[in-house]
């Protein structure tokens, strides 16, 4: 089972003022972030001081795992992260997916609508303003997120009902706000990736966060119902 991190955190909260019907009092959104910001040093810490050995290690264990998962079959619609800095490695997972004729998407920033896009991963890369790998912009290939089956998403920690904490930027919530609506979990699936030791005892959901309907880790997969 996952060793939980000993701090009660709370989940990001980044997101367009429309969405935000109560605003807590200022004192109470500066503990909160706070929070919020210690749990993400922590775990990026955590992250940049595993060895090579064990990062490689942990990356071909999720990517075994996933597949008690889920089915992977021939032009399945998959969304996954490109990998950058001291994240989860993906490209096991990458190779899984080609293995079984999925078809493979990668996320791209929009403008500064602070939504993605999803893009067929095909070269040339170019990486974005916040170091992150992405295609190129061609709009006419873009897929819609709600003809995606399955998004394998990154985060920071996650807690035990599904919820994530991501960098702080509300990219996959915005984009994924669709399914806050839907009573049962349907197309797309939102997946995060993680280690073991990123999961936490409480986090603290706010009324725009999208659940993730499970976590693949190197020791486990963690389903969450909905």
């Amino acid at each position: 089972m996952s060793q939980p991190v000993p701090r009660v955190a709370l989940v990001e909260s980044n997101v367009p003022r429309r969405h935000r019907r109560v605003a807590p009092p200022p004192s109470m959104t500066t503990s909160m972030q706070s929070i919020r910001q210690e749990l993400r040093r922590e775990m990026r810490q955590r992250r940049r001081a595993l060895s090579n050995r064990e990062r490689q290690a942990a990356a071909r264990a999720v990517a075994s795992r996933l597949r008690s998962l889920m089915h992977l079959r021939h032009n399945l619609r998959v969304a996954i992260y490109l990998s950058a800095g001291a994240e989860l490695d993906t490209a096991p997972l990458l190779a899984l997916l080609r293995r079984h004729g999925c078809r493979i998407f990668v996320p791209r920033v929009r403008g500064e609508r602070e939504t993605l896009i999803f893009l067929p991963l095909q070269p040339p890369l170019q990486t974005s303003r916040f170091g992150i790998p992405e295609p190129r912009l061609e709009p006419h290939r873009r897929v819609d997120p709600r003809n995606l089956d399955l998004v394998l998403v990154p985060l920071l920690a996650f807690g035990p009902r599904g919820e994530r904490l991501g960098s702080g930027l509300g990219f996959y919530d915005q984009t994924f706000a669709f399914l806050r609506q839907r009573r049962a979990w349907k197309k797309p699936r939102l997946v995060g990736l993680a280690y073991h030791w990123q999961g936490v005892q409480r986090l603290q959901s706010e009324q725009w966060d999208v659940p993730l309907s499970a976590v693949v880790t190197d020791r486990e997969v963690v389903r969450f119902t909905g």
